[in-house]
């Protein structure tokens, strides 16, 4: 009885994953955000309205104009579909070169570890973001190679998640068996381990957009990110900085659409992780009542003989 009370507070907090809740309502008004700077506003991503520039907030325009007479609500949405479309590429491209050079490193070792590791090291020893504008000043400026040049950035990261998820699952028994049986190594890094690494793996990726975000706002602010026509969150508080007093909900609303947007994706990581430790205590604490159950039944069929003794003393 014991056992069967610890479970049911257990599935009412599970249940209450107040990080996943907000992470979803902010995610669900950035995408109304989106769908109302390409679909629902009256005004053009790049039109200069008639009311002028640097108008304060109102009916017409509810986060106001910019300097040069935008709405800024507008280009508030469309720059966040840009910024989410580059952070999903650039997470895609470094999730995908992670998980071969750490599956390969973790699963093989030896020689093949050597050289992965130190290939994953040579990337680490340059900062992100000189590395960025090192690539993008050889390629030149623009989506194709922001994307490739971060997502190279981020490979040393996701690398070492599944170069250590790797090894730890490389000396279990059930790996043997399959080794045994001569099982490909294909076949068992995708088949058999890449569930087991997944539910983490995915953590890492959903914290890897919320970095990606504001990796490519800061090479925006510096004018090696997105660039005009396209709008972006990072070029934008660039714009803002000259305005800072004379029209502070420029920056303000600016900062607060990214802020919100990196925050969603943090509590997000935070909320699938607690959703994911809930499930593993679940599934553990579900085979203790059969045990006290076996216990129970035990004792009721230990109680008669318990008594056939008493009646024999009597």
């Amino acid at each position: 009885m014991r056992n069967a009370k610890q479970i049911k507070p257990t599935k009412k907090r599970a249940k209450l994953n107040i990080d996943l809740v907000l992470a979803i309502l902010l995610l669900s008004l950035i995408a109304g955000l989106a769908i109302y700077g390409f679909f629902i506003s009256p005004y053009g991503v790049n039109e200069l309205t008639p009311e002028g520039k640097l108008q304060a907030p109102s009916a017409l325009h509810p986060c106001g104009t910019d300097h040069l007479g935008r709405d800024i609500l507008t280009r508030l949405g469309q720059a966040g579909v840009y910024s989410l479309a580059i952070a999903a590429g650039i997470v895609a491209l470094g999730a995908f070169l992670g998980y071969v050079i750490g599956a390969a490193s973790g699963f093989f070792g030896g020689f093949v570890d050597w050289i992965l590791s130190r290939l994953t090291d040579s990337l680490l020893a340059f900062p992100g973001i000189l590395m960025a504008l090192l690539i993008i000043t050889v390629l030149g400026r623009g989506m194709p190679a922001l994307i490739l040049s971060l997502g190279l950035a981020f490979v040393p990261s996701f690398a070492r998640i599944v170069r250590s998820a790797f090894q730890g699952l490389r000396t279990e028994n059930f790996v043997k068996r399959l080794e045994i049986m001569d099982a490909p190594s294909w076949r068992i890094i995708l088949v058999h381990l890449t569930p087991l690494v997944a539910p983490d793996y995915l953590n890492a990726m959903v914290l890897g957009l919320a970095n990606a975000i504001l990796a490519e706002s800061s090479l925006s602010f510096l004018g090696f990110g997105i660039q005009a026509p396209r709008p972006s969150w990072g070029s934008m508080l660039a714009d803002s900085r000259a305005y800072l007093f004379r029209a502070p909900y420029y920056p303000l609303f600016t900062g607060l659409a990214l802020v919100l947007t990196v925050l969603a994706f943090f509590l997000l990581r935070r909320g699938l992780d607690y959703r994911h430790q809930q499930k593993l205590m679940s599934s553990k604490q579900q085979k203790e009542p059969l045990t006290a159950g076996v216990e129970l039944a035990g004792a009721k069929l230990e109680l008669p003989e318990r008594l056939k003794e008493m009646s024999k003393h009597d």
